[in-house]
């Protein structure tokens, strides 16, 4: 390779150097300011860290992004306590409705907002009086729709085993492919009853909760709650006639997705390659320096010959 060649090498990696450190700190600038936009965002959020009802449970497990709620109660019970925290630190919180529960059904206002103004977000809580009213479920299964061999449909175990004295369920799913909703085979002991089935839509991998209400003439409601276990196995995403090379090549995308998504990892890598390019120009002048030494050398041993 010429010194021509290797000069020219030389400012192309100068100029790809420069044009990293620019980017680098467009990144830092870009990220700056979202990190100052985000705190003051922040100022305004009005979301609950936590609410809780003392003594009992909510359907489905509380969500600062879910707004509506189910509560089963016993029909003696005529209020509640409510925990509710917002989730910056001197917000306020009012709650109305969990006094003087007289009627089988009511209802349960969260209102959390910032002291300086903004958005208000509204939490419900939906109350049902859970009566001896002979309304329960009879049948529940689960399903993905998958058949057996046999052309049989396939279903999941539901823990426990399906009882009327029981509300609160787990199914432990296992899928290849994602899914966006369960097959559920629901059946009620009074025939005329409604039966409601919330947030089985968009179910993804890890944690879902499925909210299933029975609703007779009379009005009496009976609440079930279904927490989904989803495990889409990325690990094994297809059959092994696929062979590993498709496994590895899945998994290594998802880890490169995941990685570029978090912008401290994005400039972690701009400046290692900054710093590789800077070790490459190090050596190629390092390179040239060395065969400039051995052209003098030469020429100087092709002088003295001469004399």
């Amino acid at each position: 390779m010429n010194n021509q060649k290797i000069k020219s090498i030389i400012k192309t990696l100068i100029v790809a150097l420069v044009m990293l450190v620019l980017l680098t700190s467009k990144v830092l600038a870009a990220s700056n300011e979202d990190k100052r936009t985000e705190e003051q965002k922040a100022d305004q959020n009005s979301f609950l860290k936590s609410l809780n009802i003392q003594g009992y449970e909510l359907y489905p497990t509380f969500n600062k992004f879910v707004n509506e709620y189910f509560l089963p109660i016993p029909s003696e019970v005529t209020s509640l306590e409510v925990e509710a925290l917002p989730e910056i630190e001197g917000h306020e919180v009012k709650v109305s409705g969990n006094t003087n529960l007289t009627k089988d059904t009511g209802t349960i206002t969260i209102v959390s907002y910032p002291k300086k103004g903004g958005t208000k977000t509204t939490y419900k809580v939906n109350v049902s009086k859970q009566k001896n009213n002979g309304l329960y479920l009879t049948e529940f299964k689960v399903s993905n729709g998958e058949k057996d061999a046999d052309g049989n449909k396939k279903y999941f175990d539901v823990d426990p085993d399906l009882n009327k004295d029981a509300y609160k369920y787990t199914v432990a799913v296992s899928m290849v492919d994602e899914i966006k909703s369960l097959d559920l085979e629901l059946k009620a002991s009074i025939e005329s009853a409604t039966v409601e089935v919330i947030g089985n839509e968009n179910l993804k991998e890890g944690l879902n909760d499925i909210t299933i209400l029975l609703t007779d003439s009379n009005g009496n409601i009976t609440t079930y709650s279904l927490e989904v276990k989803i495990n889409l196995g990325n690990t094994v995403i297809s059959e092994v006639s696929k062979g590993k090379i498709y496994d590895i090549a899945y998994d290594t995308r998802n880890w490169l997705v995941n990685f570029l998504s978090d912008e401290k990892n994005v400039i972690i890598s701009l400046v290692v390659v900054g710093v590789v390019l800077l070790l490459l120009i190090i050596l190629i002048v390092r390179k040239i320096r060395k065969a400039r030494r051995m052209d003098e050398k030469k020429e100087k041993l092709k002088h003295r010959a001469q004399k």
